[in-house]
């Protein structure tokens, strides 16, 4: 009978813990892997399937998040098909379709043009998370070698042209390229003062949100942590971390990091 009596109060007396401890919404909840949806957005003329983010993509799937892998729209066989504000709506349906999916977080991780794209995102939507690895393109800093091309969209757009296609210069990482897309598109990407600007961006999110930012100490495009990390609004999960790689040496370099830094929201 005591025995019987104190395994009904061993019993009691957790669902009363368990109780009490479910109450408490102040107490931190980690999701599960499976809870946690990630959009991977890929660099400038790279596709998903590029070497450089296989070792990333392979970890991140098998530790079970859920992976989308879209070819946007600077991809190597769409560049430029979209504007900027299109692509987000690309974007948007992937987090949407993570979310129908049972995702209950729902993460952009980036590199390169991808996080660019990633910190546009974030200060235009509402979302969970963003990771930005090597952080790249710069029209504010490309602005001088390409005013001839910049100023030729311009000229386009003011004539009523700006949905005419054209040959336009772009640079990626010191490596200059043709494009054939339209002025509108073009200028989009590649205003100085548009909407492609990561500082500009960053500086409007107005929601803290948790921010993982890993750079290359190698890398030709890196800038300092307050360049766009600091212009995010501060939030104690969010980290700057900088590692002795180069630009394209970054996804995989950073995947540990990745994979505990999701783990851990």
């Amino acid at each position: 009978m005591k025995q019987t009596m104190g395994r009904i109060f061993r019993v009691l007396t957790g669902l009363l813990i368990s109780s009490l401890l479910l109450a408490q919404p102040w107490l931190p909840v980690k999701a599960a892997a499976a809870d946690v949806g990630i959009v991977f957005l890929h660099g400038k003329e790279a596709t998903p399937r590029a070497k450089i983010y296989t070792i990333l993509l392979e970890q991140l799937q098998r530790a079970g998040f859920r992976v989308k892998t879209p070819a946007l729209s600077w991809s190597r066989q769409r560049i430029y098909d979209a504007d900027v504000d299109a692509s987000m709506v690309e974007i948007e349906r992937e987090v949407t379709a993570l979310r129908g999916e049972g995702a209950s977080l729902v993460v952009l991780v980036g590199h390169s043009m991808g996080a660019n794209a990633a910190l546009r995102y974030v200060a235009t939507h509402p979302l969970d998370g963003i990771v930005a690895l090597a952080p790249g393109h710069s029209p504010e800093f490309l602005a001088k070698q390409l005013a001839g091309d910049t100023a030729r969209a311009r000229q386009m757009i003011a004539l009523g042209k700006g949905d005419d296609k054209a040959e336009f210069r772009d640079i990626n990482v010191g490596h200059d390229f043709t494009v054939n897309t339209t002025a509108a598109i073009y200028l989009s990407w590649l205003d100085p003062e548009g909407s492609a600007v990561m500082p500009r961006n960053a500086a409007l999110v107005k929601t803290p949100l948790p921010a993982l930012m890993v750079v290359g100490s190698k890398d030709p495009v890196t800038r300092s942590q307050d360049y766009i990390f600091g212009k995010l609004p501060a939030h104690v999960k969010s980290r700057f971390v900088t590692l002795d790689v180069d630009h394209k040496d970054v996804p995989d370099a950073a995947a540990k990091l990745v994979i505990d830094w999701l783990n851990g929201l």
